[in-house]
């Protein structure tokens, strides 16, 4: 009984390595570049940017720091990497495509960043469309007692640096072929 067991084991093994196909050019990605690929690809299709900005209300909490200074911080290195960024002019836009959520909150001497990819997703069962988020990256700290409002500003926005790099990054690495 036990060597029949020990050969219909052995005889399954067989099957299941002679059945793998060999791998084809298209198969040779790693698990990392197709997860990759789901989370950044986007033909290189342009990206609108959302900015969100919640600081602190106490005159000790101040932060010289807008919307609009953030947007354009970011949009400069979006545009200096030759992502395509699409345009609105009221912030809304009327047809549904990726986006590039970048957050900052900040209470007291508390702060988080965040920066996430939104894909427009279709199920195939519906036939709907929505957003889901793909990627994110983000920090949580706290500024020193004694920052100024300017050095709270140069340290938000160096968070973003650093987080917009990995963007970039892994976008064109996930976009290299459709992004010239």
């Amino acid at each position: 009984m036990r060597k029949a067991l020990i050969l219909n084991l052995l005889f399954a093994l067989l099957i299941t390595v002679a059945c793998d196909p060999v791998p084809t050019e298209t198969d040779t990605r790693s698990n990392e570049d197709v997860r990759l690929q789901f989370r950044l690809f986007n033909n290189c299709q342009p990206i609108e940017l959302l900015i969100g900005v919640s600081l602190g209300k106490d005159k000790d909490d101040r932060i010289n720091l807008t919307e609009t200074e953030l947007r354009n911080f970011i949009e400069s290195r979006l545009r200096s990497a030759r992502i395509p960024i699409e345009l609105s002019e009221s912030g809304k836009s009327t047809k549904m495509v990726d986006h590039l959520y970048a957050g900052v909150n900040t209470v007291g001497i508390g702060v988080s960043m965040e920066l996430e990819f939104n894909k427009v997703l279709e199920d195939s069962l519906s036939s709907t469309y929505g957003t889901a988020t793909t990627w994110e990256t983000g920090t949580l700290g706290h500024f020193g007692i004694s920052d100024s409002v300017e050095e709270k500003k140069a340290i938000i926005l160096s968070g973003f640096q650093g987080h917009l790099d990995e963007f970039i990054t892994e976008y064109l690495r996930a976009n290299q072929k459709y992004c010239k």
